[in-house]
């Protein structure tokens, strides 16, 4: 039963990453899409730069969630050991990839910084309604003792 002065609450799950995981990587993925659809009549020059940045920011955004997914039953040291290596390896590759890009002359960066801006911003649209989604309460207060 449930009280109706009471917010609704999901019910808890058993893969909370994977949710979150889901819930911001569908929004991102979407704005890719539509990015890359608003950029057809510019050129093909300009879909590719929207696709090479969205696709960038996917990759980085994606790893974090990724390996908390997948390293989330092993001890917390070696989670952190395997986080920051993860994070350096990410830096580095999108240094290599931004270095190997810098003299291409088909990508444009405008669309290029549209596509990394428009999925990080959708990414942590979705992230946050997915995390409001799943709240999970931490204290359930009962009113029969409240007072006491």
């Amino acid at each position: 039963m449930t009280d109706p002065g009471r917010p609704h609450v999901a019910e808890g799950t058993t893969n909370p990453v994977g949710r979150l995981l889901l819930g911001s990587a569908v929004p991102a993925l979407l704005a890719v899409a539509a990015l890359t659809v608003i950029a057809l009549p510019f050129g093909l020059n300009q879909v590719t730069s929207s696709l090479v940045g969205g696709g960038m920011a996917v990759l980085a955004l994606a790893v974090g969630p990724l390996l908390n997914q997948l390293c989330r039953n092993l001890d917390p040291p070696m989670v952190l050991g395997i986080v920051v290596l993860a994070y350096c390896l990410v830096i580095g590759l999108l240094g290599a990839g931004f270095s190997l890009l810098n003299d291409t002359t088909w990508l444009s960066g405008n669309f290029a910084g549209i596509g990394v801006l428009v999925v990080t911003v959708a990414w942590a649209v979705g992230h946050m309604r997915a995390a409001l989604k799943l709240r999970q309460p931490l204290y359930l207060h009962d009113e029969s003792t409240a007072g006491r």
